[in-house]
């Protein structure tokens, strides 16, 4: 919603590229998977990609899915030939479309544009000194999308002072803690639907891994926005913890959750 309230270019952008990426992983999570449903989530993937290629990195998912399946199925020939070239030809699609465009408008294919940028000082310092991905960046990302909290105080009724660098997405939505709840149960062979929890937690981790080595938090903002890439995959795995169902014992956190999202929105008007 915050992103949405924006209205930029870029907030436009991750909005649009996480509403097919969400769509991606609709199409892919299902008990019965036919060669369709790995076409229909990879070209979803591949127009994320070309939106915002971390959201393209969701394509772990179905590839995931797809060797658990022939792991377990033990299927080769026809079954395999089919899925791979489902999953793989979009994406192949979309990073021609995207090598292409780069060509056309700054003659070369690898030129991503964003030396174009007219970007902070101190940012096209870092960008230039360590490359636009480090693991000199790790540090400082982790503390704002993980650590970092909001600062709540009082006057004249609860308030709320934030860091435009970013703060942490458990602080400002604490009931996707319970998402880190079925990290122990990937490596479980008695629990139910194992196998897309691992291909879940292999998306989140690949976009997020994206996310914490780049040279920018998102400033500014509310939160930490590059999050939205798989937050969403978050919601989904606190629904499998809770088995579907709603803990009343969850209504103050939901409470606390939309006081602390409204406000941080109003915070940036």
């Amino acid at each position: 919603y915050y992103l949405s309230t924006v209205g930029s270019i870029w907030q436009v952008n991750q909005v649009v590229s996480t509403f097919f990426g969400v769509l991606g992983t609709a199409m892919i999570l299902k008990k019965k998977r036919v060669v369709r449903d790995y076409l229909l989530s990879s070209l979803l993937y591949g127009v994320a990609l070309l939106g915002r290629p971390t959201a393209g990195l969701l394509m772990v998912i179905p590839i995931a899915l797809f060797i658990d399946e022939i792991r377990r199925r033990r299927q080769s020939g026809v079954f395999v030939w089919q899925r791979v070239l489902a999953v793989l030809l979009p994406v192949f699609l979309s990073v021609t479309i995207v090598l292409v465009y780069n060509a056309a408008r700054f003659g070369n294919p690898l030129e991503t544009g964003h030396r174009f940028l007219k970007e902070a000082p101190e940012l096209a310092a870092k960008r230039e000194h360590y490359g636009m991905l480090s693991l000199s960046y790790l540090p400082m990302n982790v503390w704002h999308m993980i650590v970092s909290p909001p600062r709540f105080g009082w006057v004249n009724g609860p308030t709320m002072s934030i860091d435009l660098m970013g703060n942490s997405i458990f602080f400002l939505s604490p009931v996707l803690l319970f998402a880190l709840g079925t990290l122990p149960w990937i490596g479980s062979k008695k629990r139910g639907y194992v196998h897309i929890m691992r291909a879940v937690w292999l998306g989140i981790v690949s976009t997020a891994a994206s996310s914490l080595l780049y040279y920018n938090t998102g400033w500014m903002q509310f939160g930490y926005r590059y999050a939205l890439d798989f937050s969403f995959l978050l919601v989904l795995l606190v629904y499998i913890w809770f088995k579907g169902a709603f803990r009343w014992w969850m209504v103050p956190l939901v409470v606390y959750t939309f006081w602390v999202n409204y406000t941080g929105i109003g915070l940036l008007q």
